[in-house]
């Protein structure tokens, strides 16, 4: 498939905050507005308490994008 596209082809990933984000109640961060909406449904639905927890384990998480070969990985740590 990678041969369909042009050389010079910028490859990306993404995810959202509510798949990845946790860390919720650390560091003086506060709820999102994610957050907030998921708690109000939490005995209904998955909330963001946890998710995959990203915000305790960056690097590791981050680490596997440089053998992906991606062009544009971004992240955004706030």
């Amino acid at each position: 498939m990678i041969n369909l596209f042009q050389k010079d082809f910028w490859w990306g990933a993404s995810s959202s905050a509510f798949q990845i984000e946790g860390g919720w109640n650390e560091d003086g961060k506060g709820k999102t507005v994610a957050d907030f909406n998921s708690f109000k449904r939490s005995h209904l639905q998955a909330d963001s308490k946890v998710a995959s927890d990203f915000y305790h384990h960056w690097n590791e998480d981050i680490d596997p994008v440089s053998y992906t070969h991606l062009t544009l990985p971004t992240n955004s740590l706030v």
